[in-house]
Order: structure tokens, then sequence, then C-alpha cells
């Protein structure tokens, strides 16, 4: 099976720039400060600058043109007699213009000061005795075109002889006196090295580290096996996103006060209980939760959608059906004690298993009288003291059958956080007992391997409908940037749960 493509909007491209801020920031900022020390560690430069000065902006393109003439460039040599070729020395002067002024600064680069004053200056002399020779002869080629219709023009028209003689006798007498140009400032003497050049080249290194940084970051994603948003997931699985869940979620799973951007953690579960409902009708009393390898972050989704079914005042149940490396005892902070191998194995009774939780994840009860939360509580199901060594075929006995059908007498949801899907087959036993299935896929961990294997093991094993709960986004994700501001709002007008 193909990828599907990474790059589907100009969103997907700034997610990669986003993620990879930091290592293009710090190519960057590498790039920079090595292009710094290179040139600190040179021999030291000098700028002179000269400045010219021109009447109409047009003579700002004569002046440009005059810094590319090599004539310029080896009169210049030839006044300095200067052992460097003219090229050099044409490349050792940049241009900058002021249009706005009408000046033109001429800045002069030489490891000796002198030199860089005296190679600023003359190259302004020859910049401006070229710009005005240019013009004034523009004014004399004028002059003799005019001439030549003159005598063309037969004698018996005087008047018109006349009147193109005084117009070519007038731009000859103008050529004399043509100035369009003018040196404005001379250079002086610098007395320390000049900084332009070292910022420059820090500019440069800065721009050239921004490049290849950026380049090393889509080529970084490109090797990249990890599914990372819930577009890229979506895509890949073909499956409905039900949800995101941040990577902070776990700590705040049954805290009594919430902190800051806590409540778009339990917002991001009310939304996800709310669209597994809709997966099918009616809907779904028994609820899986896995996820293709360990880390997904199912534990916590599977803890926290009991959570916010009990909110609802569904009488709940959430069992740890991971016999081999369960978790929700130490999720929830209980303490250990028979659970379900236990039920499974014979050695305890379904109602001495069942612990009542109220909604700061403390027990309420310990089990043993068999008693159905109320409305508001939820109750849990521990893996059991000492895990199974046949914990596949316990899984799939009748007796675990039994036993969801007898839990589901007394509660309205039954969630089974089960082991990952692809490490072992324990959750292939469970797959054709659940009426709804959610899988985990970590954002930035799982691969596109593992996400297609999970999906295919749905296909050939599920009967019931599966979605994705993308998990491990940060909370400054736009997702829960979006929960984040409306549940603020909301808390300041009301401090009800939601129903």
């Amino acid at each position: 099976m193909s990828r599907a493509p990474r790059y589907a909007s100009l969103r997907d491209y700034l997610r990669v720039l986003r993620e990879q801020a930091w290592l293009i920031a710090a190519i960057a900022l590498l790039a920079a400060t090595v292009a710094l020390l290179v040139g600190i560690g040179r021999d030291p430069t000098y700028e002179a600058t000269a400045t010219v000065a021109y009447e109409d902006p047009a003579n700002q393109a004569a002046a440009f043109r005059g810094m590319r003439d090599p004539d310029v460039a080896r009169n210049v040599k030839r006044a300095l007699d200067s052992p460097a070729s003219s090229g050099q020395l044409q490349d050792a002067v940049i241009p900058t213009p002021a249009p706005e002024l009408l000046l033109i600064d001429l800045t002069a680069t030489s490891e000796d000061p002198e030199f860089a004053t005296q190679l600023a200056n003359e190259y302004g002399d020859r910049l401006v005795a070229h710009v005005n020779r240019e013009e004034q002869q523009q004014l004399l080629d004028q002059s003799d075109e005019l001439l030549e219709q003159v005598e063309g023009i037969p004698e018996s028209q005087a008047e018109q002889r006349a009147a193109l003689q005084s117009e070519a006798n007038r731009l000859r007498v103008e050529s004399r006196n043509e100035r369009p140009m003018r040196f404005f400032e001379a250079a002086d003497e610098p007395q320390t090295e000049g900084a332009g050049r070292l910022l420059r080249n820090a500019a440069l290194g800065l721009a050239l580290g921004l490049i290849i940084g950026i380049a090393l970051a889509f080529l970084r994603r490109a090797v990249d096996r990890r599914l990372h948003g819930g577009r890229e997931v979506q895509t890949e699985l073909g499956l409905p996103l039900l949800g995101y869940v941040s990577g902070a979620a776990r700590s705040s799973l049954f805290r009594r006060r919430r902190r800051d951007g806590e409540e778009a953690d339990l917002e991001a579960y009310r939304l996800l209980r709310k669209n597994i409902e809709v997966l099918r009708e009616p809907p779904p009393r028994t609820i899986l939760v896995t996820g293709p390898e360990r880390e997904t972050g199912a534990s916590t989704v599977a803890g926290a959608l009991a959570r916010v079914q009990a909110l609802v005042s569904r009488r709940t149940l959430l069992v740890d059906c991971d016999l081999r490396q369960p978790a929700l005892e130490e999720l929830l902070g209980l303490e250990s004690g028979p659970g379900l191998a236990d039920v499974l194995e014979g050695r305890a009774e379904l109602s001495a298993v069942i612990r009542e939780l109220d909604m700061n994840g403390e027990a309420a009860s310990a089990g043993g009288d068999g008693a159905v939360p109320p409305a508001g509580r939820l109750a849990c199901i521990t893996a059991g003291e000492r895990t199974s060594s046949h914990p596949a075929e316990l899984l799939g006995s009748e007796r675990f059958r039994d036993l969801l059908r007898a839990v589901s007498q007394s509660f309205d949801v039954t969630i089974l956080d089960s082991s990952p899907l692809l490490s072992a087959v324990d959750t292939v036993e469970l797959l054709p007992l659940a009426e709804s299935v959610v899988v985990c896929i970590r954002s930035g961990s799982t691969t596109w391997e593992e996400a297609l294997a999970a999906k295919s093991a749905l296909t050939r094993f599920a009967t019931a409908p599966a979605g994705i709960v993308v998990t491990g986004l940060r909370r400054t994700d736009e997702r829960f940037a979006e929960l984040g501001d409306y549940t603020a709002a909301e808390a300041s007008s009301s401090s009800t749960v939601p129903r």
C-alpha cells in the first residue's frame, strides 16, 4: 500500500517548519556564528566611502554603467599605480544609491586604510568625469546631427536653416558646461576596521544557514517513518478521526483542581465521548481502547473516557484487560489487589474485584459487596495482583464473555483497556466482543507501518466500527488552543459540568 502525499496544503509545509524550528534556528545561528568568526579571523579590512551627486534620476543608470566600464577601472589603476588588476579594483568598490537624495555612496574596501581612502576618492573622480564626458558627448552628437540636417536643406529655406544652426550652436555651447554629476563628499581615512563587512558576513551566513536548515528539515521529514498530526494519521488509516489528546493529559486525568490548559484536555475527552456515540446506532456500550504498540496513551484515553462517561450520569466500568503489563492501578493510584485475572482463573468472585472510584480517582469502596456505583461515579476492575501466563486464552474464554454479559446488566458503559494490537494476540480475542474500537495513534511516535498493520488487523478481526484518537499533541497545537480559548470563556461564566 502506497503512502498518501504528506504535503496536501500550505498548512502541511508550515507544520514541518514549526516542528523543526529548533533545527532550522540552530543551523542558521551556527552558520552566522561561523561566518562571523571567519571574518574576524581574517586580516583586518577597512572601508572608506566617497559620495557623488547627480542632478537627474536618469543619471543614476549612467553612473552604474560607468561603474562597470573597464575604462574607468583602468584609469583608476593607472592613477593609483596599483599592482592589483583593474577587475580587482572594480570589485573592491561597491556603489550604494540613495535615490531620494540623488546621491551614490562609493565604498572601497582594502587591508590598507590609506589605500581604501585613495581608491574611493579616485573612483569617485573617475566616475564623475566619465559620466559628465558621456553626457557632453551626447550633446555634441545631437549638435552634429542638426548640422547634417542643415546641409541637406536648400538655401532658399534660409529661415529653417538658421533655426537648426542656432539649435546646434546652443547644444555645442551647453556641452561645454554640462556637469550632470559632481563629487559631493570625499572619503576620510578610516581609523577602525569596517563593521559593515562583518555584518554582511554574518547576514550571509544566517541566510545560508536558513536555507540549509529548511532543506534538512524537509529531508529529515522525508525519511521520518512516523506519523505527525491528525490529517496524516487519518489519511494513512482511512478511519474516522474521533479526537485529539495532549501529551500532558495523563497528569490531569483525575486532579481535583485544574490548572491552566487542563480544562481543554477534559473538553477533548468530552468531544471524544460524543464522537464515539455517533460511530454506531444505538451508541456502543462496550468500548475497546487499544493502540498499535505501547506508549500510545491508550490507558490514559481509556481512563479519561470512563471519567467523562460517568460525568454524564452513566454507570461506567473501566476494565484493565492488559494482563501482561497492566497500567490502570498505577494510572489511578490504586493499591494492588485482586482483579480480572483472578476472576477468570477462579481465584476471586466478580463482586470482590469491582472497585468504585469517585471523580478524583480515589477509591470510594474496595469492592466486596458487589454494589453498583450510582450516577456520577465509576468503577474499575484492575488486571490483578499477578499477571497470567496465558492471557490470550483467558480473554478468549467463555468465562470472560460471561463476565461481560454480567457487567452489562449493571453498567451502562464498559470500557476495555487492552494490550497493544500488534504486540500480542490478546487484543485480537477482544475485538469481536467490542461494539466500538478506539485506536490510539501517538503523533510523532507511531510509524506508518505500525498504523497500517493495525488497520489490517482491524479489517480482519473487528466486527464493530473503529475510529482514531491522535495522542501526544502539545497543548499549544491549534486544536487545543481553540478548546482552551472556548473553555476558558465558559469557565468564567459557569462552574457546572456540561451534560
